[in-house]
């Protein structure tokens, strides 16, 4: 049997330049969200993946909205 183990802990606070590699829908808790699959690309943690969260609220103030506009 493999498995990888993934590191967890959080990075520092700071900018990363990532790739994301998947959005999916996932219900959560408090409804509808957006699952982001990011990777990032250089620097000290060059190819640790991250997984981040976001409600599918479709207000111009909301993470999902600054995220793709970020992006």
């Amino acid at each position: 049997m493999r498995f990888t183990v993934r590191d967890t802990e959080p990075l520092p606070t700071g900018e990363y330049p990532v790739q994301v590699t998947d959005i999916a829908d996932k219900e959560g808790d408090f409804g509808p969200q957006f699952k982001y699959s990011l990777e990032v690309l250089s620097g000290d943690y060059e190819g640790r993946k991250l997984t981040a969260f976001s409600s599918q609220c479709d207000g111009t103030g909301g993470k999902a909205a600054r995220w793709a506009k970020a992006l």
